[in-house]
């Protein structure tokens, strides 16, 4: 996690993403911000190519701490979990994931 630049900055939340599946996983692109506004609204996304595989897991992790699993799997497929600082629409989360081409 970076060190705010300013008091303006101090309220800077950091994320950091895990991605859990099989060996033949790409990830082609991980869409994160760097630092979020306390309370403010963010997407969070992470494409990647199977390559003919099937998605294990994805995991979401906040200093250490994950708040998020999706196991298209498992019933449910999401789980969240409680950390501090973290609020999770999942019903906007449950949208299907794409497979890049």
């Amino acid at each position: 996690m970076r060190a705010a630049q300013s008091s303006r900055n101090r309220n800077l939340k950091s994320f950091t993403g895990v991605v859990v599946v099989v060996v033949a996983l790409r990830m082609t692109s991980l869409q994160i911000p760097e630092h979020v506004v306390l309370n403010e609204t963010v997407r969070m996304q992470c494409n990647f190519n199977l390559d003919k595989e099937l998605l294990y897991s994805v995991k979401w992790y906040k200093d250490g701490h994950e708040f998020y699993r999706y196991t298209p799997r498992d019933a449910p497929m999401v789980l969240t979990f409680p950390v501090p600082g973290v609020n999770v629409n999942v019903s906007a989360s449950l949208r299907v994931p794409t497979r890049d081409a």
